[in-house]
């Protein structure tokens, strides 16, 4: 951070001191300090409008809760008290709790990881698009028409006409089709109740649930969950809806579901937030963005790198992204601050990004290490830490391409004694010294040194396994090691033919 900061652009600047934008978006490539400068901001923000914005009007929306603890220091560094943070699993299991279970987005990238299902793929990309969000909206305002059918209210023989029903649902048409319901229902309550009363009769409890009872049966869907699987009984739609079990669904209906949810019945919003800081903004879909702008009616800082998206079905790009909020403010950040000049241009040899400005800080080349089997790779990363604890170096990240890899990986080092820290998907703090983790987990974190295991043809094949092998090779500053005891993966083929990195064997 301290390097950016000392090194903070005009254009950066301009980001920070922004006082007018609703919605910033900022592209910056990997190490261009996309989240200190959105923090500067923070700090800055909290800074010019004291008077009436406090921390605990900011919130911070982080990928996991390792990265929000990673973050954690920051502001208060900056003279700033610690802001909240939130994820969108824990909007998730607020909202899903008693409807449903369902899947992460942490399970979906392990299954992705695991092999592609052509089939889920395809229902992920359809629920990922702009024109998904307009046509779940339009068949959603579209239910209170079609799919209510007034009718009589009876009661300890006193009635209500299903005309007198069908003003009362009519009379505000702007409200969530279940909050009109409800409202037909406490109207009708409160008439039948006075008119038994006047004539002498007595009204209880049972008498009130059976007349809401009623006003429910005239909607065609019980809940939100019943209009949500509702949308997909269109045969142009039933391919697309595959719920994983009796009560579960796939991540990728988890926030069409909340959006359904929240435009069709009242919910709680974060009204008392005054600023949004959304992180890692390529890895949420159109629906995503479509609920925090109404749980969120606020100002919004979204930032991130369309390079580290991590399902390849579902990532959004800047274009989409602004589609979604047309009135933002734009910047991409180019220059990358974080790695050597040689790891830079090793990682773009991965994935390249012809914007990307490399700051001028040159290193040891990377170096790919061939063992002639596991055993021996294991060997040789232990002599790689014992390498980093002899250094000046201070933190060191071994990154698996998987949390089930990094789980062994991490006992197999921990057997001979070596402290090392697992950051699996459970984690909730980032520790410093030497850490063992995934790709996914490890995006937006950086190390001295970082060690890059498992390296072969068969661990890195796939497109998705080239956009994990980026975000870890660019996790690294200083330093930076692969190892792997098959064949190379074609993926890194490059470097057998330049001199991109240096080859050993083990």
């Amino acid at each position: 951070m301290k390097n950016i900061v000392a090194t903070i652009q005009r254009e950066q600047n301009a980001v920070i001191r922004n006082e007018t934008a609703q919605v910033l978006i900022l592209q910056g490539v990997a190490g261009s300090g996309k989240t200190s400068i959105a923090l500067h901001r923070v700090a800055f923000l909290l800074y010019r409008f004291k008077e009436s914005i406090s921390s605990d009007n900011v919130m911070i929306l982080s990928p996991n809760k390792v990265f929000g603890d990673y973050i954690s220091d920051v502001l208060p560094e900056l003279g700033e008290e610690q802001v909240a943070e939130i994820d969108f699993g824990t909007i998730a299991a607020r909202f899903l709790a008693k409807v449903t279970d369902f899947e992460t987005f942490s399970d979906q990238v392990t299954a992705l990881l695991g092999g592609v299902d052509d089939a889920a793929a395809e229902r992920m990309r359809y629920k990922a698009t702009p024109g998904f969000v307009a046509c779940l909206d339009e068949w959603i305002t579209s239910r209170a028409e079609e799919d209510f059918t007034p009718a009589e209210i009876n009661r300890k023989y006193r009635r209500l006409p299903a005309d007198w029903v069908a003003g009362i649902f009519d009379e505000l048409p702007t409200l969530p089709v279940f909050a009109r319901l409800d409202r037909v229902a406490n109207v009708a309550v409160h008439q039948l109740r006075q008119q038994v009363r006047e004539g002498g009769g007595t009204w209880t409890a049972a008498d009130a649930a059976s007349v809401r009872k009623q006003v429910r049966a005239m909607f065609a869907h019980k809940d939100a969950f019943a209009m949500y699987t509702a949308f997909y009984r269109d045969p142009a739609r039933r391919k697309m809806f595959a719920p994983l079990g009796r009560r579960k669904i796939e991540y990728a209906d988890v926030f069409p579901l909340i959006y359904t949810m929240i435009r069709t019945d009242h919910q709680d919003h974060y009204g008392h937030i005054r600023h949004l800081i959304v992180d890692e903004m390529q890895d949420y879909t159109p629906i995503q963005y479509a609920v925090l702008r109404i749980l969120f009616s606020c100002k919004m800082t979204i930032l991130g790198d369309a390079n580290q998206s991590v399902n390849p079905f579902s990532s959004s790009s800047l274009p989409v992204i602004r589609s979604i909020f047309p009135g933002a403010d734009c910047l991409e950040l180019c220059k990358s601050y974080r790695s050597t000049s040689e790891i830079t241009e090793f990682a773009q040899n991965i994935s390249r990004n012809d914007k990307l400005e490399p700051v001028a800080r040159s290193g040891a080349a990377p170096q790919i290490i061939a063992c002639p089997d596991l055993q021996d790779e294991c060997t040789r990363i232990r002599s790689l830490i014992e390498q980093h604890r002899r250094s000046e170096r201070r933190s060191l990240g071994i990154v698996c391409k998987t949390v089930a890899q990094a789980e062994v990986l991490h006992r197999a080092v921990s057997q001979t004694g070596i402290a090392v820290t697992l950051l699996d998907y459970d984690s909730t703090a980032f520790t410093d010294g030497i850490v063992v983790t995934s790709a996914h987990l490890a995006k937006g974190l950086e190390f001295d040194t970082v060690i890059v295991a498992h390296v072969d043809e068969v661990n890195y094949a796939t497109e998705m396994d080239r956009r994990m092998l980026y975000i870890a090779c660019t996790r690294a500053m200083h330093e930076l090691y692969l190892t792997h005891s098959g064949a190379l993966s074609p993926i890194l083929a490059f470097a057998q033919n330049t001199n991109s990195a240096i080859a050993s064997v083990c």
